[in-house]
């Protein structure tokens, strides 16, 4: 989990480290059982969950030395 900040509804751009030292958890969602880095070798895909009603506009997702297949 990574925390995703607060824009005030500005559009920005944000970067993301798959950094294991800027990942953490929430107490509410409990610890993760299984380590980060086979966790990151297995990911199939992103969930975005908030504590509160949130609203989420992405205009484009890079993730940094990925090629898709379909490229």
């Amino acid at each position: 989990m990574t925390l995703v900040p607060s824009t005030g509804g500005r559009r920005v751009t944000r970067f993301f480290s798959f950094d294991p030292g800027r990942w953490t958890w929430l107490p509410e969602l409990g610890e993760p059982a299984h380590p980060f880095g086979p966790a990151l070798a297995e990911a199939r895909g992103l969930v975005f969950a908030g504590k509160t009603a949130n609203e989420l506009d992405f205009r484009g997702l890079r993730i940094d030395g990925y090629q898709p297949p379909c490229r």
